[in-house]
């Protein structure tokens, strides 16, 4: 991993530490620990469709995030 990469990765860890916490569990738990959807269900005590609201929820939080801070920066 470059340095650059590197930065981009810390920057998005910063910005996932951002999202409301229930948001930030399932990022974590889905994308660091590469659980499956039913296994964070289990873990969280709800349905599947409530996981894949929270992770549709969280990405797109993430996105706006990114665009956000990618603007005040001056980059595209």
């Amino acid at each position: 991993m470059d340095l650059e990469s590197a930065e981009r990765a810390t920057h998005i860890f910063r910005l996932v530490n951002e999202l409301p916490d229930n948001q930030q569990r399932v990022i974590t738990m889905r994308f660091a620990e590469e659980k499956s959807i039913r296994e964070i269900a289990g873990v969280l005590a709800c349905s599947e469709g409530a996981v894949k609201q929270l992770q549709f929820r969280a990405l797109e939080n993430l996105r706006k995030r990114v665009h956000s801070s990618a603007a005040q920066s001056g980059e595209r």
